[in-house]
């Protein structure tokens, strides 16, 4: 973690590093899809295929995959200096459309908070195969 310029008290906590370095969060986005599936391209659409993969991961029916997003994740951090982060750093700038992904990523104007997990800077409507609910641990159902 990396601080942003900020005051002497802010700089007491540091920001994630993901918001400051545009290749750290480029990097790890990657490094987000070969692990965990993270998606999907054009979160707008309908994207059938993405979310029967997850229903059939996490043996839930498809609705309930499609719920399962990074706003409503335990990883999600959307706090006010986290969210302070994300608007002072380079790395929180970074476009999916311009990390380099087959298919191509859309770009959404949906919230961005920091995936905890994986230190990125995501937006909310995404997801992937490590979403986890609030109030539980990684080994735990959250369902």
């Amino acid at each position: 973690m990396s601080n942003v310029g900020m005051s002497n008290e802010e700089n007491q906590v540091m920001c994630p590093i993901a918001t400051i370095y545009a290749g750290t969060n480029i990097s790890n986005h990657i490094a987000c899809n070969v692990i965990a599936s993270y998606g999907p391209p054009d979160p707008t659409e309908s994207n059938d295929d993405f979310w029967k993969d997850k229903a059939n991961r996490w043996s839930i029916p498809l609705g309930e995959a499609r719920s399962r997003l990074c706003m409503n994740c335990n990883n999600y951090d959307n706090s006010e200096y986290t969210m302070r982060c994300i608007s002072k750093g380079n790395g929180a700038k970074v476009k999916v459309s311009d990390i380099p992904f087959v298919p191509r990523w859309v770009d959404t104007d949906a919230p961005k908070a920091v995936c905890t997990r994986f230190n990125l800077v995501t937006t909310s409507i995404r997801s992937c195969e490590d979403w986890i609910g609030h109030g539980y641990s990684y080994g735990e159902k959250a369902y």
